[in-house]
């Protein structure tokens, strides 16, 4: 598995390409089929589902479909019936995302009116009641990173991915202000 997830994980093209090499080497002659099925219908779409292609779109950190599935279910769960005429199904859809609005609402309203300790930093302060906590985590990460931005790793993506701004954005603001 870790063989996998070193594919799906590949920071970089060139990353990807040794790894998939790599698993080609090690996996050939001892499971050539699977080998042959992954070549032959996941490599294709490798862009849809590996990090060097994915994290260049906003995905918020959402990589997996298990929220999909979860909304399917609870839709069915709405739908109970398959008896019901068009307007009865749309009707009903219409209730469940109403319900899930508001779920959503009082969630985000009860995140973002949260202080905590370790987002008390004067500096953030006018972000505090405006992030949730998660965002407000991997802000601080690359806030802390800025600090000593000439030394870091960049992850380039970041920005992309989560529509946060990335440590050099950061570093650039502090530096000019």
């Amino acid at each position: 598995m870790s063989d996998w997830n070193s594919l799906l994980y590949s920071g970089k093209q060139i990353d990807f390409e040794h790894n998939w090499q790599v698993f080609q080497d090690k996996y050939n002659s001892i499971a050539k089929h699977s080998l042959d099925y992954i070549a032959r219908i996941w490599i294709p779409l490798k862009e849809k589902f590996v990090s060097c292609w994915a994290d260049k779109h906003l995905h918020l950190g959402s990589v997996t479909t298990s929220r999909i599935e979860g909304n399917h279910s609870v839709l069915k769960k709405y739908l109970k019936h398959i008896n019901n005429d068009l307007l009865m199904s749309i009707q009903k859809i219409d209730a469940m995302l109403d319900n899930q609005v508001t779920e959503i609402n009082a969630l985000i309203g009860k995140e973002t009116m949260q202080i905590t300790p370790r987002h008390s930093n004067p500096m953030i302060a006018a972000l505090n009641r405006k992030m949730s906590q998660h965002a407000l985590d991997l802000f601080m990460v690359e806030f802390k990173a800025a600090k000593n931005v000439e030394n870091s790793i960049c992850e380039c993506n970041f920005s992309t991915k989560y529509g946060i701004p990335f440590r050099h954005t950061i570093y650039d603001k502090m530096k000019s202000s």
